[in-house]
């Protein structure tokens, strides 16, 4: 039963993270469908209709309501914070989250108590970086990200080299879930410094419109997780 949920909780951040590609990739595809439209041109039938035209340019020039064709269709585009750091973090804390469901059912089988940590983090991580794409304002979510990340990295350093004898375990050997998972979640610390110095109407606005470094530490992050849940045991 509690694979199943495992497998279940891994699974539904797999589909939250390719929904979340999909909203940010969203607005661009807008954008780019807004910019290929083009206005039609039509030339004056009559010297008088050309005169008409030139006329009211002059006009709206005077009056300072010359405005573009998507501000007078009320259709201008949303700002959003397309910050490489803020990209890093957010990306980084998914996957680790997908990290920890993926070998959750391995550490339930081992004690439900190490079982229910690695939920309470898979779940914590995951709702982190929902948070963050909406709004980074507060420095506490930053610096919960920096404490928590640290605070992972150095938990899973004293189980490899010292032991959790406490809860029966003993020193575990390092995997690749291991590697992957401490270097997201180091980038995630790494990205949450950068965040802190940057100006808050920066971090206020809806992460989006990403830049080509962001895709790419984004789809390397996805290709990553595949990989390992397709060749490296959950242990």
């Amino acid at each position: 039963m509690g694979g199943l949920l495992a497998h279940a909780v891994h699974y539904l951040l797999v589909v939250l993270g390719l929904a979340g590609v999909a909203w940010l990739l969203l607005p661009q595809v807008h954008a780019v469908a807004r910019g290929s439209r083009r206005t039609t041109f039509r030339r004056p039938a009559t010297p008088s209709e050309h005169e008409e035209r030139v006329a009211a340019l002059r006009t709206a020039v005077e009056n300072r309501s010359l405005t573009s064709p998507a501000e007078s269709a009320g259709s201008r585009p949303t700002a959003r914070d397309s910050s490489l750091w803020r990209v890093l973090a957010v990306t980084s804390s998914v996957a680790a989250a997908g990290v920890h469901a993926a070998v959750f059912p391995h550490h339930l089988d081992e004690s439900t108590v190490v079982g229910t940590f690695f939920l309470a983090v898979t779940l914590a991580q995951a709702a982190w970086a929902c948070l963050m794409t909406l709004d980074a304002t507060d420095d506490r979510l930053l610096l919960a990200g920096i404490l928590g990340s640290l605070g992972l990295v150095a938990l899973w350093a004293f189980s490899r080299t010292v032991g959790v004898s406490w809860l029966g375990l003993g020193r575990e050997a390092v995997g690749a879930w291991d590697v992957a998972s401490g270097i997201w979640e180091l980038v995630v610390v790494a990205g949450c410094l950068v965040g802190l110095r940057r100006p808050r109407s920066e971090r206020a606005l809806v992460m989006g419109d990403l830049g080509r470094p962001a895709w790419a530490w984004v789809l390397t992050s996805g290709v990553v997780l595949v990989v390992l849940t397709l060749t490296v045991s959950h242990n």
